[in-house]
């Protein structure tokens, strides 16, 4: 009888255990989806939805570094930068080694005039990953408002390495401009031409005054 009674126990306990691990996953994976849906909603540009799915998923899964650096960069598009840092930060008290947390809190002091403690923090992104386009692309307007054209023309010409985005491509043939490298220029400024660069004329318009 006290054999038939353990057993029984043993496999409620295996079955109680049983269902907690479930749950478990369960939870996992609602987190994990959820998580992919905020992150589609910011690529998409459906920032409204972002911050609202944002704010509810921090506070379901207070611990996910992740949740709170996305709600961070959508609150930086809806020029949000107080609530943008806030968020950055707290992703940063998890996870310190997020390089997009810190890219957003250098952005902030970037618009803030802060061109050295957003410098700090440029360098700290790209310590944690150096193949971050976003950061390279953003630092170079630091370096440029700093008076560092040729630090700012390495940044650039990375962020166009590795990104291949035309703006980049645009700010590039301006740096070239500036630093006298005009094979460069001229061979680049080709290319946005094929491209059908929108602002073509508004670049060439720039280069033309800084003759």
């Amino acid at each position: 009888m006290m054999g038939k009674i353990k057993f029984q126990y043993l496999g409620f306990l295996f079955f109680t255990l049983l269902a907690c691990e479930n749950k478990g996953l369960e939870n996992s994976l609602r987190e994990e989806n959820l998580l992919d849906s905020l992150s589609n909603l910011y690529q998409q540009g459906d920032i409204n939805l972002c911050v609202k799915l944002g704010e509810f998923f921090t506070k379901e899964y207070k611990e996910n570094h992740q949740g709170y650096q996305l709600l961070s960069s959508a609150y930086l598009k809806n020029e949000n930068d107080s609530l943008a840092i806030l968020n950055a930060k707290k992703s940063l008290d998890i996870n310190p080694l997020n390089p997009i947390s810190l890219l957003n809190i250098a952005i902030v002091f970037d618009k803030r005039g802060d061109y050295e403690s957003a410098f700090s923090y440029y360098e700290k992104s790209l310590l944690i990953n150096e193949n971050l386009y976003q950061t390279y692309s953003n630092y170079v307007g630091n370096r440029i408002l700093s008076n560092d054209l040729r630090h700012a023309l390495e940044l650039s010409e990375k962020a166009v390495e590795l990104g291949d985005y035309v703006g980049d491509k645009a700010l590039l043939v301006y740096l070239y401009h500036e630093v006298k490298e005009f094979n460069k220029r001229d061979s680049l400024f080709e290319v946005l031409r094929k491209l059908d660069y929108v602002n073509l004329s508004d670049l060439e318009d720039v280069l033309i005054d800084e003759n």
